[in-house]
Parts: C-alpha cells; sequence; structure tokens
C-alpha cells in the first residue's frame, strides 16, 4: 500500500517548498501553478514506482512551470501546451534529479502495462500528431510510434525546448500542424457526405466552418469562446 504522507514529504523535499499536497480521488495527478498545490489520485492499481513518477512530474511543474498568464494572448488550447510543456519539464527534472530518470522508465512502463493511456486495440500512428507526441516523450521506449519527416522536425523543435517561450513557440508549430490535419480529414469527410447540395429544408451545420472552400448561401457563422483554468494534469489524450 503506499504511503501517502511519505510520497507528500517527498514532494515537498523536491520542489524545495512547502507546497500543499492533497490525496484525493481524481482521474489523474495535476499541479496548480497558482494555487502551488500538488493532488494526487488515490489509485488502487498504481505501485510505489507509479506514485514516485506523478511526484516527480508535478514537482517538475512546480519548479519549472511559471505562473504565467499566456492563454489571454494567445489562441493555442491549453492541452497542446500542456504536452510540450510536460516534455521539457520532465528533461529539466531528470537533468536535476538524475534518478528520475530511472523512475520515470520504470513509471512509465508500468502505466502502459495497465493500458493507463488507453491503447488497446488502437493503432497509435491513426492518432494526431498532439498525441503521438505525448505518448512518445512519456513513454516512447515502451511503444513504437511512427513520424512523418515533418512531424520529426516538429517532434525534435519540442525536444529542444529549454524556456517556457520555447514551450509557447513549439506549441503554436504543433497546433498549426495539428489544425491543418484536421481541416484536411474533415474537408474530405465533408466532400463525400454530399452536404453541399442545396436544399432550402435543411439546415446543416458544420462544426469547423474554417475547412470549408466551397460558398454556401445564406451561410451563418457562431463562435463561442471559453477560458481554461491553468491546471497541468498527466494528459492521457489531447482530445
Amino acid at each position: 500500500m503506499v504511503n501517502y504522507e511519505i510520497k507528500s514529504q517527498l514532494a515537498k523535499l523536491l520542489a524545495t517548498e512547502d507546497i500543499i499536497v492533497e490525496n484525493k480521488n481524481v482521474e489523474t495527478a495535476q499541479f496548480n501553478v497558482a494555487d502551488r498545490v500538488l493532488t494526487l489520485p488515490r489509485w488502487s492499481f498504481a505501485s510505489d514506482v507509479v506514485y514516485d513518477l506523478l511526484v516527480g512530474h508535478e514537482v517538475g511543474h512546480a519548479l519549472f512551470t511559471p505562473d504565467d498568464e499566456w492563454y489571454l494572448t494567445s489562441d493555442i488550447p491549453q492541452s497542446i501546451v500542456n504536452v510540450v510543456e510536460d516534455a521539457r519539464i520532465e528533461k529539466l527534472m531528470k537533468r536535476k534529479y538524475p534518478g528520475m530518470s530511472k523512475t520515470f522508465y520504470n513509471g512509465y512502463g508500468e502505466l502502459n502495462d495497465e493500458d493507463f493511456f488507453e491503447l488497446e486495440d488502437t493503432d497509435l500512428n491513426t492518432l494526431n500528431l498532439a498525441d503521438r507526441a505525448n505518448l512518445y516523450f512519456k513513454g516512447g521506449s515502451h511503444l513504437i510510434i511512427d513520424f512523418t519527416a515533418e512531424e520529426k522536425d516538429i517532434v525534435n523543435v519540442i525536444s529542444k525546448c529549454e524556456t517556457f517561450d520555447d514551450v509557447l513557440k513549439a506549441s503554436e508549430l504543433l497546433f498549426k500542424y495539428c489544425q491543418a490535419e484536421r481541416d484536411k480529414k474533415k474537408s474530405e469527410e465533408l466532400e463525400k457526405l454530399g452536404i453541399f447540395q442545396e436544399n432550402d429544408n435543411v439546415i446543416t451545420i458544420i462544426e469547423w466552418p474554417e475547412i470549408i472552400k466551397k460558398t454556401i448561401a445564406n451561410r451563418l457563422e457562431i463562435t463561442f469562446y471559453h477560458q481554461e483554468e491553468q491546471r497541468y494534469s498527466m494528459r492521457k489524450s489531447v482530445n
């Protein structure tokens, strides 16, 4: 059985500050950079090694992720930034605490065995680049993930991030690529559906109107906005 008190003390020692550590029935570990609260899940399946991984990962956010309101001037989803920032902070944690390399390797190995990332019966190469990059940096040693030459260039940019500014630049690159691939796929699907046939008795709702190249009469666009709380968690996927 995992001793949560010991893990809490470990987190505070690694973070070199008196952060608040909570143990709750939540889906995954997370760290709130503003409130300085690290939340660990109560997983029945997880070993000490997995909890050391969770502590190491979230302490990485405590040490290296700034309390920055970047989202006020950026359209990049936090889920994308989180993928890139996760790769950066784990690299920096392994640099600061060399023993973390083994902890991350073994911890992600156990999570992969438990199918934490829900990959069973999934062709990894059908996932978008953000999800594949997330898996590559977290458990790439345990998985076979393919990238195109263009995708390898983006993954390489992510791997070289040292500062949070680097993260935002790499995130924009990743986001634009994923958008382009999504738009291409959706455009092909829409063409196959034949929904552009004029019909006065039908209202067609399209989630991403920006991918439509054809001019449509009586077109109405509705835009929704939302703001995410800046909380960094151990994400399974971007979607």
